[in-house]
């Protein structure tokens, strides 16, 4: 089984990889997430906007993510908040 990245944090195209993978059988259950860039700029700006948000993130990674994902960003941000240290790697451990 595949390791992912549950908060979608890591940054880096890499990270996307097992989402696409994960897209035949849990097409419906998969999504892209804000990266770490876009979750840090909320931290540091709770006035965000989607739109700028999600220029943000396609700029990051490449990919955007919908106006839903970016309804649950300020719960991501309570997990970034709480990680005990920082992303290992691409595989989005938290050691």
């Amino acid at each position: 089984m595949a390791e992912i990245d549950a908060v979608g944090l890591d940054g880096t195209k890499g990270g996307w990889a097992v989402v696409c993978l994960a897209r035949g059988a849990f097409a419906s259950s998969v999504f892209n997430t804000p990266p770490r860039v876009v979750i840090e700029a909320l931290d540091r700006d709770a006035d965000l906007t989607h739109q700028d948000a999600l220029a943000m993130g396609v700029a990051a990674t490449g990919s955007g993510f919908s106006s839903e994902t970016w309804s649950i960003a300020p719960k991501i941000l309570e997990i970034h908040r709480c990680r005990p240290g920082e992303v290992v790697g691409q595989t989005g451990i938290l050691q």
